[in-house]
């Protein structure tokens, strides 16, 4: 598999990328330049452009813009019923935390009106059909079970209509969603690379699977194998600050620290400009760790001054607040300067709902109100010092903080999880 997977790559750099082809912006005479996807539907012809921006958008994990521009499909022929399928898409962050209440309202009310508006087409219908099957049951069955479900329903349409690349490529992203992190065969994201990778060579622009790629292979196996995707990236999708950042992930992999440098400051910049502090804070964390990384200790530390706020709503919150959280760390845990630091009382940079400060003492960010373990490491000289860290919650801890009003247990869990994305 892996000789195949080799094969693929050198055939791929013999590949002279095409120009890339874009749909007009939506209130602008700029062209959002977001990639080449041809996703064939019964739409009426005139909202083809922007539905193609639309999944373009969705392949590079800009949520709330996509959901936006299938909106904006749906009100110019109210009869697209695929439109509905991409706000309910829009709801379902695969690689990122899980839904929230609202996400799981939202997706199942547009998943179902999508099937009530009566697909003209089969295909069409299994889409509509795949991801309702994720929304169902929500209250009753866990987020595992119902993404395991849509991984199923997707194969359909991947195996009924062979020369739909995008069936292809959502079913790949499936299989990389719910790759079990305790298999280190990498099946699942073999698996996706093995769907993804004669794609690529037909359609060396498309968003999706450049991107998609590149998470199959975030692992220390399997990262030199997404190098040529990582470089590509970035070029495909200029004005997605996901896509200038996705690429640091392989660089940080294999220790190119200019290279992830030179992505995340672009990404940063490029969230900057469009307020999309989770998708910056997310830039952010992997610049200050190449800073680090090359001695680079002045610029690392202004980072750890000058974070923004991500709020509620953000797509990206919680990447947001986990890089809040660790940036700080890292450049206090990196420099291996265990003793802690006596200085002015702590900073009062508030985070959202007041939880998350900032203390100067020792440039750690912690919860203002959260319990906090303390754990021993060595200094390297034969003491210990004690290093303070934000505590891994357990379900009773969730629940007493939510009887008490400081968060509730979706939330707990979410912030959680999404150290591990």
């Amino acid at each position: 598999m892996l000789g195949f997977i080799f094969a693929w790559l050198l055939a791929f750099l013999t590949v002279t990328p095409a120009p890339i082809e874009s749909a007009p912006q939506h209130g602008s005479d700029q062209p959002d330049r977001m990639g080449t996807v041809h996703f064939d539907t019964s739409c009426s012809p005139r909202v083809r452009d922007e539905f193609n921006l639309a999944v373009a958008t969705l392949h590079s994990f800009g949520y709330q813009k996509s959901e936006q521009l299938f909106a904006d499909v749906l009100s110019k022929d109210p009869s697209c019923s695929m439109a509905e399928w991409g706000i309910a898409m829009s709801h379902y962050r695969q690689l990122w935390d899980p839904p929230t209440q609202d996400d799981l309202r939202i997706g199942l009310e547009a998943a179902q009106k999508g099937l009530s508006m009566g697909p003209k087409t089969q295909r069409e219908r299994d889409y509509l059909t795949a991801i309702q099957s994720f929304y169902q049951n929500a209250g009753s069955e866990s987020h595992g079970i119902r993404a395991k479900r849509y991984e199923t329903a997707m194969e359909l349409p991947h195996t009924r209509y062979p020369h739909d690349s995008e069936a292809a490529i959502f079913y790949a992203l499936s299989l990389i969603a719910n790759a079990s992190p305790r298999d280190k065969t990498y099946a699942n994201q073999k698996k996706a690379t093995l769907i993804l990778a004669p794609i690529s060579l037909q359609q060396p622009q498309h968003p999706g699977i450049a991107h998609y790629i590149i998470h199959a292979d975030d692992n220390p196996a399997l990262a030199p194998l997404a190098l040529d995707a990582a470089k590509q990236y970035s070029h495909i999708a200029p004005d997605s600050p996901h896509a200038l950042h996705m690429p640091s992930h392989i660089f940080t992999r294999l220790g190119l620290w200019d290279d992830s440098i030179t992505s995340n400051l672009a990404s940063a910049a490029s969230a900057r400009r469009q307020k999309m502090a989770g998708d910056e804070l997310h830039a952010l964390d992997y610049l200050v760790y190449a800073y680090l990384q090359t001695g680079r200790i002045t610029e690392a530390r202004k980072l750890t001054q000058q974070l923004p706020v991500v709020e509620r709503g953000d797509a990206a919150r919680y990447a947001g607040l986990y890089a809040t959280a660790a940036i700080p760390a890292r450049y206090w845990i990196e420099r291996q300067q265990w003793a802690r630091r006596r200085g002015p009382s702590p900073a009062s940079t508030n985070r959202p709902n007041g939880r998350l400060c900032l203390d100067s003492r020792d440039s750690v960010f912690r919860p203002c109100a959260w319990r906090i373990k303390a754990r021993k490491h060595s200094n390297g000289a034969g003491s210990t010092a004690t290093v303070a860290f934000p505590a891994r919650h357990t379900r009773e801890d969730r629940q007493q903080r939510r009887g008490s009003g400081e968060c509730s247990i979706e939330d707990c869990e979410r912030l959680d999880q999404v150290g591990q994305r």
